[in-house]
């Protein structure tokens, strides 16, 4: 068990290789972001609660897809197994690049990396079994390709206040069909980010 310690590498050789580090390149750089961890939250914008038959009034929570569900910005998705609803929500990403807890919401953009835009993939159908049997959303939320993703502007580079811009999704690259259009200033966490004493942050390496 000496062997099974984190961040440290195995001593003995592995029994297959070990999968790629799931990186995000960044804007104008030549670096790559490592991702460790993807945090969603959950029931934070008021219309799709509403639409999803939740009460909006409840408090955001937070789920997790694996880091290897990521997916480059114009990459080809097939249509995934077991479902017959597939949906997508477009999301605001915030790269989380300083480690810390119990972090005051004054202090909280200091860990901000960088922002970029997502798809959050969806099998609805088994999201919504999983939810009305009160189990854990795995099956519709973190499968292979469930986490598009755009290259990361760092937080030093957006312009003007970086939780307040509009989000659009364009469906099957045809410019002129758009399939969503909203703003972050909608979003429950965001207006309710004042009235919280803390939150909790974790450097993705």
């Amino acid at each position: 068990m000496s062997d099974i310690r984190a961040g440290q590498s195995p001593s003995r050789p592995l029994v297959f290789p070990a999968p790629p580090l799931a990186c995000v390149p960044v804007v104008n750089d030549r670096e790559f972001f490592p991702v460790r961890r993807i945090y969603c939250v959950g029931r934070n914008y008021a219309a799709h609660v509403r639409e999803m038959g939740g009460n909006e009034r409840e408090p955001p929570f937070f789920f997790q897809k694996p880091a290897d569900a990521i997916v480059p910005s114009g990459s080809v998705i097939e249509y995934p197994l077991a479902t017959s609803s597939f949906q997508h929500e477009v999301e605001l990403v915030i790269a989380i690049g300083a480690a810390g807890a119990c972090i005051r919401t004054e202090h909280a953009y200091s860990h901000v990396f960088g922002f970029a835009v997502g798809i959050d993939l969806t099998r609805r159908d088994l999201q919504r079994e999983a939810r009305d049997a009160g189990r854990p959303w795995e099956c519709g939320k973190s499968f292979d390709n469930s986490a598009p993703i755009s290259a990361i502007v760092r937080a030093r580079q957006a312009a003007g206040d970086s939780w307040r811009h509009d989000l659009e999704l364009r469906r099957n690259r045809q410019p002129a069909v758009l399939a969503l259009r909203s703003g972050t200033g909608r979003l429950d966490f965001h207006r309710n980010a004042g009235r919280r004493s803390g939150s909790e942050s974790r450097r993705p390496h």
